[in-house]
């Protein structure tokens, strides 16, 4: 059946199209069920009874079943096999909306930032902020557990907190040129190289980094006194936080530490 299918694209067909070509073109061969449902066939010689069914899927998609018996047994399992087969869904996944706007603000313990309203901020005992927008995600063990529309964000007030080695170089291009090399060291991969730029007036550094499941976000600002640095570490699935930097830029350039 895959050397049938591959012959031809399968784009703009319809569930009888396609059953079409696994009966060999012969629109005779098979019965039509309806036009949302899908069609099937069934199909009898000597060695094997087929049944091949082929069903939309609400989307631009379509699932095919296959089922084989005995000769001569199959015609009793038809009905059963088609409500499986026309029953065949994709689930629906509710796609958190990313927000826009910074319309909350954190105030507690010296510390100050604006992030999206109803996200979830917790701090740990050395004042490291993580912002996540699904409670469920503070379960996950792994970065790569992300899945599309889910963030978590992780706030560093100073470089002790991420355990920079070099607290005197504090420019924030070379703090971000540290989680590159850090990164490329655990085998990620550059997405976008460090580079310096000014927002609202401040001077701030990036870099996104890949890894086969997850992408990683890195944000550098000086803090107030421009003796430290405020890092913001941000994951999320692959191909996800390009389009948000702009607005964790604005949440990085809140920070204040007391």
């Amino acid at each position: 059946m895959s050397d049938a299918g591959s012959k031809q694209s399968l784009i703009g067909m319809t569930a009888a199209d396609i059953l079409a070509l696994f009966s060999r073109g012969d629109r005779t061969a098979f019965q039509e069920i309806s036009d949302t449902k899908g069609v099937y066939y069934v199909s009898h010689d000597q060695t094997l009874d087929g049944l091949f069914l082929v069903s939309p899927l609400g989307t631009k998609e379509f699932a095919m079943l296959v089922a084989t018996s005995r000769p001569g047994s199959l015609d009793e399992f038809t009905d059963t096999l088609v409500a499986i087969g026309t029953s065949l869904r994709i689930p629906t996944v509710s796609v958190p909306v990313l927000p826009t706007e910074l319309k909350a603000t954190y105030r507690e313990q010296g510390m100050r930032f604006n992030y999206p309203k109803g996200w979830i901020v917790k701090r740990d005992k050395d004042n490291v902020i993580t912002i996540v927008n699904e409670r469920q995600i503070f379960a996950l063990k792994n970065f790569d557990e992300l899945v599309k529309g889910q963030v978590i964000i992780f706030i560093y007030p100073n470089l002790k907190t991420v355990n920079y080695p070099f607290p005197e170089q504090n420019n924030p291009g070379t703090v971000a040129e540290y989680f590159d090399a850090m990164g490329l060291a655990n085998k990620l991969e550059i997405g976008i190289p460090v580079r310096t730029l000014i927002v609202d007036g401040h001077e701030l550094a990036h870099c996104l980094l890949l890894a086969k499941d997850y992408e990683q976000l890195v944000l550098v600002v000086y803090s107030a006194d421009k003796k430290d640095a405020i890092v913001l570490g941000v994951f999320g699935p692959v191909g996800m936080l390009e389009a948000l930097e702009p607005l964790l830029q604005k949440l990085l350039i809140s920070v204040e530490v007391r």
